[in-house]
């Protein structure tokens, strides 16, 4: 074989054009095979290298490209990378509709609307009612504020597309099981089942599903058991998750459940056991994990460890757990930032243990290298919004998106829905500029930014010049036209905004916040009974403090 590619090589290099472009399309094919192999196997080091020998031979060879952007899908390369080999395929002429259409979906990943919108429009009429266009349709309208479209859209392209393609098949049995008929919820479980039987990963997603569906019977449940037990790629957690279901709809069997469950525990590894100790605490068998899991045995292994201390959380017992992570003598087996957070937890059941709260989070969020260590500092996070300590909960996220580029705009969507929550309106609207800056296209960050500055009366003049060249891009027209009456309000212009108002007849186009400052221009403009009518049904502890005086206005 190797004296076999030694004369493609030689042909590549030497003879004339037509041979030269053969060879190097046969060597380019059979690197590709190779990375397809190992693609395959997961083993994505090798694949890569192969990728790079089999583009070293053609740059555009449509295999080799969609073998690339596979390798980038799998093993969570930058959507940058994928962008530019789709595009190599369509201008080679090689791209087919689905390619061309995910370049506009990729596009919105990025909130890039308006070029997912330039691509949609590359489009024929006809093209626009294929299936993957359809998508990408969708994608736009729920970008643009248009949900109920989005679905119906997204709901015709996956039925046109779910003959060829299993993903598809998948994603419209998840989506009816979500519907509101009872016989279209029925029909997506029977083809969630037949997917079920299947020996892939998207049966696994199926298995998933259904085990956490509420509707399901017990004669189902068990049924899902049995496929799960057959399942070539099981895992013993999966498993788990379906007995779980059996417990939800056969309540009268959990002890004989339970007892089965646990009866092999002695002979189980370490992970098998700390799976199942965890699932107990879960199923609010917390006692019984203990009972698998003596402290003295949990100490040994960091993995049980954490399931222990789990346990004790789960039963209160916080003097035992804040004496077992503060003791002095042998080694805790659990991370620096692990015990403080659980003894942030700890501190929070006491009546005066604010300051303590806040010393653990604040040890924890610098044991995690200040957002270095994404893990920990996500569950940092999370403890900090458990505990309502939003500033620490806002430095998390602010570590985070600087030591992790990728994750800058949802930590930052993270920290306006913080803002929001701690009703801190400086917060608000410095995080809707930042996503408004970092999202340049994104109309909907880019009206939230002009929003809740003129919400706030902050960067009036700058907010109302932006509005001139923008408010054709804010294609709702009830939030479209608030908009332009509260710059109109904050101008003194009354005229104008009762004329913006009166465009404004849909309040469930509304947010609540919008709602309470509809009431009160309203009011302003002198419709007293209708401002009053809207206001008396918004609840005022969902309102930053600038809307709640808007709403004071019409009450």
């Amino acid at each position: 074989m190797l004296s076999a590619l030694g004369v493609l090589g030689l042909a590549a290099w030497f003879a004339g054009p037509p041979l030269a472009e053969w060879g190097r399309e046969k060597l380019a094919e059979h690197f590709i095979s190779q990375a397809e192999t190992h693609l395959e196997n997961l083993e994505f080091a090798a694949c890569a290298t192969a990728i790079r020998s089999a583009r070293r031979w053609s740059m555009q060879n449509g295999r080799v490209l969609r073998v690339s952007i596979e390798f980038l899908d799998k093993a969570g390369g930058e959507d940058t990378a994928k962008l530019h080999m789709l595009r190599e395929l369509v201008e080679s002429g090689q791209a087919t509709l689905a390619e061309r259409a995910r370049i506009g979906r990729l596009l919105l990943a990025r909130g890039e609307i308006q070029g997912a919108r330039e691509e949609l429009a590359r489009f024929t009429d006809e093209e626009k009612s294929a299936g993957p266009v359809l998508e990408l349709r969708a994608g736009i309208r729920r970008a643009e504020g248009f949900p109920d479209e989005a679905d119906r859209l997204l709901h015709q392209a996956l039925t046109l597309t779910q003959a060829d393609d299993p993903d598809a098949r998948l994603r419209l049995a998840l989506m009816d099981l979500r519907a509101p008929y009872p016989e279209t919820r029925s029909s997506a479980r029977e083809r969630l089942f037949d997917i079920a039987a299947g020996g892939d990963t998207r049966a696994l997603q199926a298995i998933e599903r259904l085990a956490a569906d509420s509707e399901i019977s017990g004669a189902e449940a068990l049924r899902l058991l049995d496929l799960v037990d057959k399942h070539p790629l099981k895992t013993e957690q999966r498993r788990l998750d379906t007995v779980a279901a059996l417990l939800r709809v056969r309540p009268q069997e959990r002890e004989r459940i339970m007892e089965r469950e646990t009866r092999g525990a002695a002979d189980m590894d370490e992970e098998q056991l700390a799976q199942l100790a965890n699932w107990l605490v879960a199923r609010g068998e917390a006692a019984r994990s203990l009972e698998l899991v003596p402290l003295e045995r949990a100490r040994k292994s960091t993995r049980l460890f954490h399931s222990h201390i789990a346990a004790l959380a789960k039963l209160e017992r916080w003097d035992e757990l804040e004496a077992e992570l503060k003791r002095t003598s042998g080694v805790i087996p659990m991370s620096r930032p692990g015990i403080h957070l659980w003894l942030a937890r700890a501190a929070n059941r006491h009546r005066d243990g604010i300051p303590q709260v806040r010393q653990a989070l604040q040890a924890a969020l610098m044991a995690a290298g200040e957002g270095s260590d994404a893990a920990s500092s996500h569950l940092a996070l999370a403890v900090a919004e458990e505990t309502a300590q939003w500033d620490l909960a806002i430095q998390a996220c602010e570590g985070i998106a600087k030591h992790h580029p990728r994750t800058r705009a949802a930590m930052i969507e993270k920290v306006l829905d913080i803002s929001l929550r701690d009703k801190d309106t400086p917060g608000v609207v410095s995080a809707a500029a930042r996503l408004a800056e970092l999202q340049p296209q994104n109309d909907q960050a880019v009206f939230r930014a002009r929003w809740f500055s003129l919400v706030a009366g902050e960067g009036i003049e700058t907010a109302i010049e932006a509005l001139q060249a923008e408010s054709a891009r804010y294609l709702r027209p009830g939030p479209r036209h608030l908009l332009l009456a509260l710059a109109a309000w904050r101008m003194g212009d009354l005229e104008q905004t009762r004329a913006h108002l009166e465009h404004v007849t849909d309040p469930g186009e509304l947010s609540v916040g919008q709602r309470a400052v509809h009431a009160g221009l309203l009011s302003a403009c002198g419709s007293v009974g209708p401002a009053f009518q809207l206001a008396e049904r918004v609840p005022p502890i969902l309102l930053l403090p600038e809307e709640l005086r808007f709403l004071r206005r019409a009450l």
